[in-house]
């Protein structure tokens, strides 16, 4: 998994984003569809599929500074509404690196007192 952060601050404004990539990923154990250690592949027709594909998710956000204590911001996480591969839900082992939500809007506010 990658991830990149980037903003840019105009005035009293930021843009950011956050691209995650995640690449495709066995099924199973690496060992199954791979030699190692000069052993065979332990269960190569484990599935029909090898390795689930690569995932890219992109997040944008604004937010500006109204003064020195309050900020307000919105932003749209999986701005392509990417959903898990394969029927992965998301959640619980082997599928949670995915985004379960797909599409994510939101709106909110920080303060200092």
């Amino acid at each position: 998994q990658v991830n990149v952060n980037a903003s840019l601050e105009i005035g009293k404004l930021t843009f950011g984003y956050q691209g995650r990539w995640i690449e495709g990923m066995y099924l199973n154990t690496f060992e199954d569809y791979n030699s190692v250690n000069g052993l065979p592949p332990q269960n190569t027709d484990y599935a029909p599929i090898k390795k689930y594909p690569n995932v890219m998710y992109h997040d944008v956000r604004v937010a500006l500074d109204v003064n020195k204590a309050f900020n307000i911001y919105a932003g749209v996480d999986n701005v392509a509404d990417k959903k898990p591969p394969y029927g992965l839900t998301g959640v619980g082992s082997g599928s949670g690196i995915y985004d379960v939500r797909g599409r994510y809007m939101y709106v909110g506010f920080s303060t200092k007192f």
